[in-house]
């Protein structure tokens, strides 16, 4: 099915979030340990002393990203979690443990502590999105915080995708979209091509 321009974002949203809430608990969690030892196997990882990632959604099906936090952390990488604020603000909070993590009410795990962190000083950044395509073009969930984060940060951006919500077309994207450096999926690794 081939995609059209921005307008259709929401619609492609939609299908993709329907295809993921398809998934299993137990398949997306396998999924995605898959997902999290490839990346661990990466430079970018291995040499990464600040990583932040996204804190994922059970019920949403996001790609699991809490034993990923823990093993950052055992390995003694600085972790920092985002935090959004009223309006349109996201913050970023280094965690030295899951167990400083609280829900809001949404639903979603967030650091209880205040003390925020530089974006500036971030090695790796483990993107959340709905979607990806082979161009490493990425559909979040529109309201566009994590592409005015990535706008005030030079690390390298990593997207965790499913391969069933891996688009085979080119998403539709505008001019405020930001591109990932590497999508990992379960059974593979996308990235610029040489």
């Amino acid at each position: 099915m081939k995609h059209g321009g921005p307008a259709d974002k929401p619609r492609i949203r939609e299908r993709f979030l329907e295809v993921r809430k398809s998934l299993y608990i137990q398949e997306a969690e396998k999924l995605s340990r898959l997902m999290k030892k490839k990346l661990k196997k990466l430079n970018c990882f291995l040499e990464a002393d600040t990583i932040h990632t996204y804190v994922s959604m059970v019920q949403q099906r996001e790609v699991s990203t809490r034993s990923l936090i823990q093993d950052c952390l055992d390995l003694g990488k600085k972790v920092v979690v985002p935090k959004i604020k009223e309006g349109s603000q996201m913050t970023h909070h280094p965690i030295q443990s899951l167990s400083e993590l609280q829900q809001n009410s949404w639903g979603v795990l967030e650091p209880s502590n205040g003390e925020s962190a530089d974006p500036r000083e971030f090695s790796l950044i483990v993107v959340p999105m709905v979607a990806a395509d082979f161009e490493m073009n990425r559909i979040g969930y529109g309201k566009g915080f994590y592409d005015r984060f990535l706008k005030q940060t030079g690390a390298f951006r990593v997207g965790l995708c499913y391969n069933c919500t891996l688009s085979w077309n080119r998403l539709p994207v505008d001019a405020f979209d930001q591109q990932m450096d590497i999508v990992i999926t379960e059974s593979k690794i996308i990235q610029p091509s040489l």
